[in-house]
């Protein structure tokens, strides 16, 4: 099924069009915001139709970690990949919570991409539109 509502957020804005161009010709709804200021002010407008989110790690204004602490406070259960060129797994991933979140790691191509989404989007089926 697709049509669901993926919101993006990267500051690196030819990534955050990319990534919006590989969604969209996979028929997402996409929604891209430059930082997770924005993000965070998207998602509360939108919060019960937004089904996932991809969050940059590394962004001026308010970091992806952050943000995602921050959308968390407004809906419990959202689903978040996390984008970010560093190499390294540390341990405040691990305490971010099982199951809300998941990990690509750039560079990465679209089907990389769209194979995590699918999977993400799959697992989670009609408990994402649904605050806890």
């Amino acid at each position: 099924m697709n049509g669901e509502l993926i919101l993006i957020a990267d500051d690196d804005e030819q990534l955050r069009n990319l990534i919006t161009r590989i969604l969209r010709g996979a028929q997402y709804d996409v929604i891209a915001a430059k930082n997770g200021i924005e993000a965070v002010n998207i998602f509360s407008k939108f919060q019960s139709r937004i089904h996932l989110v991809l969050l940059d790690v590394f962004m001026p204004k308010m970091g992806g970690i952050e943000t995602y602490v921050t959308l968390r406070q407004i809906r419990p259960n959202v689903s978040v990949i996390f984008i970010t060129g560093s190499g390294e797994m540390t341990e405040a991933w691990k305490n971010l919570g099982k199951g809300a979140y998941d990990f690509i790691q750039k560079p990465f191509d679209a089907k990389i991409l769209l194979a995590k989404v699918r999977e993400i989007l799959s697992s989670q089926g009609s408990k994402l539109n649904q605050p806890e």
